[in-house]
């Protein structure tokens, strides 16, 4: 285990120092000056030069590169360049904690939707009485996957805010944790597509294996098997995926978090980048990638611990 965890995290770290140096050439690759951004098209040539200057743009993209890992090792990564006076890590502390409230919301509600709707649509796929929870279980997957949140998201405003107005309108300050539905069962309902095929197919081959079988000739219930026996043992590889959607939770709500007004790494990102802020590019992406990358370590530790043919292999 010790050595597995070693390997795991010496792993973690260069595919967080790859996704860092990769978004740190590619963003100097924008066509675009972060001077002219900031200072406007009126701005003599002198003072861009000067900004440059104080920015450091001015420097050969090695030296710039070691004062962006500079930045990263004491923890300030970089000055935004729109004020100088303030870090990147203070802006995007500032953020963060909303896009995971926002993210945990959308997870809780993806888990609790895709978990019963695929068991039960599994028992129904097994008999003629239950292919109504089958049929409800493939639709939701399907609706889930086709619809994405840039046309969910508008279609929800128009029905619960606008014509029903059951739920609070985007850019309600004072909606508190209403104003959560909305945006979180957008990004929600595409990550239960996923969830409920995949907990539906592990599910009817769960039912079918020997010790359900053994549960159910004791006297426990179709449904008690399925839940108390089936589940636990279709959870590992719910696990697996659970963790490798954090990439697509962590992007939609960049779209989710403009879309419905909401203050996040989204808008930060998206603002930033419209700036041509290249350090709050920089320090925003580095954060997503960590989060993925330690969802995923987390993921697997889990998977290693409970699991022995995981050890084995």
């Amino acid at each position: 285990m010790p050595r597995q965890i070693g390997l795991r995290l010496a792993r973690a770290l260069v595919t967080v120092w790859a996704a860092v140096t990769l978004v740190f050439f590619v963003v100097r690759a924008v066509p675009g000056d972060p001077a002219t951004a900031i200072l406007g098209e009126a701005a003599s040539p002198e003072e861009r030069d000067a900004l440059r200057a104080s920015l450091l743009l001015d420097r050969p993209l090695a030296a710039q590169y070691a004062a962006f890992l500079g930045s990263v090792l004491d923890g300030s990564l970089g000055r935004t360049f729109r004020d100088p006076d303030r870090t990147v890590a203070a802006e995007l502390v500032e953020a963060y904690p909303h896009t995971l409230v926002l993210a945990g919301t959308a997870l809780v509600l993806a888990w609790a939707l895709a978990v019963p709707l695929g068991t039960l649509g599994a028992l129904g796929a097994r008999r003629r009485a239950g292919r109504r929870w089958d049929a409800l279980a493939r639709a939701v997957a399907a609706l889930g996957s086709a619809v994405p949140a840039i046309v969910l998201g508008p279609l929800g405003i128009l029905v619960f805010a606008v014509l029903l107005r059951v739920l609070p309108m985007p850019g309600d300050e004072e909606a508190g944790l209403l104003g959560l539905v909305l945006p979180a069962g957008t990004i929600g309902l595409g990550l239960a597509a996923g969830l409920t095929r995949q907990t539906r197919a592990q599910m009817l081959e769960k039912l079918s294996e020997p010790y359900v079988t053994a549960a159910r000739a004791r006297g426990l219930s179709e449904l008690g098997a399925a839940f108390r026996h089936a589940l636990p043992n279709a959870a590992l590889p719910l696990v697996t995926l659970g963790t490798a959607q954090l990439g697509a939770l962590l992007g939609g709500s960049v779209i989710v978090e403009r879309l419905f007004e909401r203050p996040g790494l989204g808008t930060v990102l998206v603002e930033a980048f419209g700036a041509r802020d290249i350090p709050v590019v920089q320090g925003a992406t580095l954060v997503v990638a960590l989060t993925y990358v330690l969802a995923n370590l987390l993921g697997d530790l889990v998977l290693t611990a409970v699991d022995p043919r995981t050890r084995a292999a």
